[in-house]
């Protein structure tokens, strides 16, 4: 039979479901668009977003370049204060950098026409102090830097001027020479402040004589069968019409004259005259000393509001790279400089001098240092530089350094423990005597209190004559100088931020170290622990020997020996 007309073209065509499903498949594509649209279009967002907050970042960065080359560059021999917002823009400066500079120089400028003449003084001698002590200190020999700049410093401070940033010794020649134009900065600004308060108070001076000009004139001519009208030009010079502030006052005193010569009373007139005058005298003070209440207090509760504003966009501004990262991740986010300075930080390559200085100029480093490297305590960033210079050259150096010291004349001492050295007079009498004296000051040092009563106290228990009672006393002042010791060293460890800047404690050297542990049998077997030592457990009462020493244990915390006596 042959194929009927049109079958083959029906049996290709869709069937019922096939019809009925097409819709539902064409809104799935649709809906599979749609979505594959939006995705792409929020993921272009958070791009341009990131790429936003790059440019920030840049742009705040190439600022802050603008700002410290613009104070380097400052030479009050060729520039003046109104430079500084084009230097910032020649600089590489955006225009609002160049218009906080301006803002900011305005605000140090009125708060300092705002103090007392006593105070303002001060400024100007601090100012010149300041200078003075930086051209000494860049002038005297290279042997006398030192000196001479500690007791600049001592000047300064005694001066009133905060100096408690400054590093105790001088920091050489290259970071004291970057203080010379911030220096000759604050002076132009000072300098600037005290013409403008001269001028504003020659202006003060100028319009009180001219009121007290005015005011004389009419007197005189008050009794001279005057007439309303004929004090309106006197009252013109007193209360001027065309200033805001005297306007309203003048046509009112006019008012007031007017209609009491009108009437032919001369001394109402008078008093209405002579209120005006005082009025006006109250004024000009205000005006002088920058304080009318009536026309100054809403410009300082604005610019306080306008200040406090900027003050937290650059206290607060936003952190660099992406924020939703982390680790590794986070940090190819940041820009290239950034990063390095990140990773320096982080990994405790940083000197801290820079340290301080990058952590007071920029904390959101914290920031992006703490996301870089979750274990870095960013809290105690800023006290470690300050840990750090204590422990290093601060009076805690000083006492480590007695400590360990001490520890070394400690053992020493206890070598020269013969029995001769009881006899009075002999040389081994001389010598332990002499190496007594030199342990209890260097041990009066390390308690922080080397008077001589209190050398005097330690020297006698060194040197008691009866059996057994120096080594008793050379070890219980081992062990307790152990215990102070230890405290340091958990503070010292407590102040890093992370384990990358933990160091041995500093000024303990291996000797000193060498010498507490044989002085000390519990810190010995302590540190033979420490250093994969088999350490056995122990009760109150073992005895234990140590360095050819029988102890007998008198405390014991988790089978250590944490104290003995000899035997």
């Amino acid at each position: 039979m042959g194929a009927l007309p049109g079958l083959t073209s029906l049996a290709n065509a869709p069937n019922g479901l096939q019809i009925a499903q097409a819709p539902q498949n064409a809104l799935a594509e649709y809906a599979r668009v749609a979505q594959l649209k939006a995705q792409t279009a929020e993921e272009q967002q958070q791009t341009a977003g990131l790429q936003q907050a790059q440019q920030l970042q840049q742009r705040q960065m190439n600022d802050q370049d603008a700002f410290t080359k613009t104070i380097s560059q400052f030479d009050p021999a060729k520039n003046t204060i109104a430079d500084i917002p084009k230097m910032v823009t020649a600089n590489g400066g955006s225009g609002e950098a160049a218009i906080k500079a301006q803002q900011g120089l305005v605000t140090q400028k009125q708060n300092l026409l705002k103090l007392s003449d006593d105070q303002f003084a001060q400024q100007q001698k601090q100012a010149d102090l300041i200078q003075g002590v930086h051209d000494e200190v860049s002038q005297a020999p290279a042997d006398r830097k030192n000196a001479t700049y500690q007791a600049g410093l001592q000047r300064l401070a005694g001066s009133g001027v905060d100096v408690s940033k400054e590093p105790p010794d001088y920091p050489g020649d290259d970071v004291f020479a970057q203080h010379l134009a911030p220096i000759q900065l604050h002076s132009a600004i000072v300098n600037d402040a005290a013409k403008q308060r001269d001028a504003d108070q020659n202006a003060a001076k100028a319009r009180q004589e001219n009121a007290v000009a005015a005011h004389q004139e009419i007197i005189n001519k008050l009794s001279q069968n005057s007439k309303p009208g004929d004090f309106d030009s006197q009252i013109d010079s007193l209360l001027p019409p065309k200033n805001p502030q005297t306007a309203g006052p003048n046509n009112f005193t006019k008012v007031q004259v007017n209609a009491a010569l009108n009437r032919g009373d001369v001394p109402g007139a008078q008093k209405f005259i002579d209120q005006a005058y005082q009025s006006q005298l109250e004024l000009n003070k205000g005006i002088a000393l920058a304080t009318n209440p009536q026309v100054q207090q809403g410009k300082i509760a604005v610019a306080a509001a306008e200040g406090a504003a900027r003050q937290n966009a650059i206290n607060n501004p936003p952190v660099p790279g992406n924020p939703n990262l982390s680790g590794d991740a986070y940090i190819q986010t940041l820009p290239p400089a950034l990063r390095d300075t990140v990773q320096a930080i982080g990994t405790g390559h940083m000197a801290l001098n820079r340290l301080d200085y990058l952590l007071s100029r920029n904390p959101t480093i914290l920031d992006a240092v703490t996301r870089a490297y979750p274990d870095f305590d960013s809290s105690k960033a800023q006290s470690y530089v300050n840990t750090y210079k204590d422990f290093t050259s601060g009076p805690t150096s000083k006492a480590l350094n007695s400590g360990g010291t001490g520890l070394g004349h400690l053992k020493e001492l206890l070598d020269l423990n013969t029995v001769a050295s009881h006899i009075p007079n002999t040389p081994a009498w001389t010598a332990y005597q002499n190496k007594a004296a030199t342990v209890s000051a260097e041990l009066a040092k390390f308690y922080g209190d080397p008077t001589i009563p209190a050398i005097d106290a330690i020297k006698d228990t060194l040197t008691s004559t009866l059996p057994g009672n120096r080594e008793a006393a050379i070890r219980t002042q081992a062990q307790s100088m152990g215990d102070k010791l230890d405290a340091y060293e958990q503070q010292w460890q407590n102040a890093a931020p992370s384990k990358e800047y933990q160091a041995p404690l500093p000024g303990i050297s291996a000797k000193a170290r060498q010498s507490r542990a044989e002085l000390d049998p519990a810190y010995a077997a302590r540190v033979n622990q420490q250093n994969g030592g088999a350490a056995a457990a122990h009760q109150v009462g073992d005895v234990i020997t140590q360095n050819g020493h029988r102890y007998r244990a008198t405390k014991v915390q988790n089978g250590k020996v944490l104290a003995a006596d000899p035997l």
